[in-house]
């Protein structure tokens, strides 16, 4: 049933997000009981307030009462990734080109390196980053392990 609800969700989130230049970041449903929680993450360029949430949040209820799923037995959250957002696509590390990250990747040897920089160029397949002591990397998207935004207070 969860699978179910997740598709149909996943399915009109997209259609929404789209029409709204909103980006879907995760959909997750949560079984608990004899209902659940259903997990929306959006994003957009220049980030997302409250007030894009809430609406996003008021267009899936009202697209799923139409299609007859029963979202009383959930609970709906729509939110923003936040600060620390981790960075997972080609999308997301363009979204941040120019900004300073932090990544774990694996190196040619199979062992881990701790990398952070600034975002210089992203690729189908490669980020490259400027380094604190001016070299640049670049790294295969598939040997990042973790990335995220550099958070500086």
């Amino acid at each position: 049933m969860d699978d179910i609800i997740y598709e149909r969700v996943r399915r009109i989130a997209g259609a929404i997000a789209e029409a709204e230049a909103i980006e879907v970041v995760e959909v997750n449903v949560y079984p608990r009981g004899a209902g659940g929680e259903i997990r929306i993450v959006v994003d957009k360029a220049g980030g997302i307030g409250l007030d894009a949430c809430a609406g996003f949040n008021r267009a899936i209820i009202n697209q799923l009462e139409a299609e007859g799923v029963a979202v009383g037995d959930y609970a709906l959250e729509v939110c923003s990734p936040g600060l620390d957002r981790p960075l997972k696509t080609v999308s997301d590390f363009k979204r941040v080109s120019g900004e300073r990250i932090y990544c774990l990747a694996r190196t040619s040897d199979g062992k881990t390196r701790d990398i952070t920089g600034v975002v210089v160029a992203v690729g189908e397949r490669d980020i490259a980053i400027m380094l604190n002591d001016g070299r640049q990397v670049t790294i295969n998207t598939d040997d990042i392990l973790k990335a995220k935004l550099e958070i500086r207070w």
